[in-house]
């Protein structure tokens, strides 16, 4: 039988904590954190597959706990859950741009948080099942013809919306990428993408851009679409990535 995911709930307040306890038990293991120190020691010392997480809490705010979890591990999803808004658009895109997958305000609909819950940890095991899925000997060598055989899309994130990880890369430059995507997007989406490419062997590296949606072109049925994203600070934020598809653009 395969082990249970766990899930971290990280909420200064007792009652939500056990409400969220009860939902989640029946299904993953389950650990709980008064606060961001706590929260912290329990990564460290066990493998979390997910953590709830609320913004307003004493000491180690949310925020700073959203930055301290992805710099420790950027594979583990991050779901925001509180009873304060995002506030402004500004707000809701810094925490796409630190990691959130998704976010939700108390009191939340349940079935859609299961939903995302479930759908981020089978996001995260896929991803988990590719890491050494590329040897060395695939890396595109110079003035040979490759279409991008060892960048792909691990996660496509709109706040508020489950992670998309059904995604195959059709261009990529460093101004921006093309997409193809059984989802449908919009011109003007504020989006994270989630990039996975092999450096050297047995190191496969996740880098995170975010971008808007600049362009969308569905197929006549509406089951598939083709966007451009258009990259925001990528030279600024993502060095090595922005090395990596200089070196793309060199190769094909």
């Amino acid at each position: 039988m395969n082990a249970k995911s766990t899930v971290l709930i990280v909420d200064d307040e007792s009652g939500p904590r056990e409400s969220l306890k009860m939902l989640l038990k029946p299904h993953y293991r389950v650990e709980e954190a008064d606060g961001g120190l706590r929260a912290m020691q329990i990564i460290k010392k066990r493998k979390v597959d997910l953590v709830t997480l609320d913004l307003r809490m004493p000491g180690m705010d949310g925020i700073a706990v959203l930055k301290s979890i992805k710099e420790y591990d950027p594979r583990i999803e991050v779901m925001i859950i509180t009873g304060y808004g995002a506030g402004a658009h500004a707000g809701a895109a810094d925490l796409i741009r630190l990691g959130a997958s998704s976010y939700h305000t108390k009191p939340f609909n349940v079935p859609q948080l299961m939903v995302e819950i479930a759908q981020a940890i089978e996001s995260k095991k896929k991803f988990d099942r590719s890491q050494n899925a590329f040897p060395e000997s695939a890396l595109p060598k110079r003035g040979r013809p490759s279409k991008f055989p060892l960048i792909s899309i691990y996660r496509l994130t709109r706040l508020g919306m489950p992670p998309t990880s059904d995604l195959l890369v059709q261009d990529i430059c460093t101004h921006g990428i093309g997409i193809y995507c059984t989802e449908p997007f919009h011109a003007g989406d504020f989006v994270r993408v989630e990039l996975r490419f092999t450096a050297k062997q047995n190191e496969t590296i996740t880098e995170s851009v975010v971008g808007e949606v600049a362009w969308t072109n569905p197929s006549q049925d509406g089951t598939a679409h083709s966007i451009r994203i258009r990259f925001d600070q990528i030279g600024k934020e993502n060095p090595r990535l922005l090395a990596y598809i200089q070196y793309l653009e060199e190769a094909n």
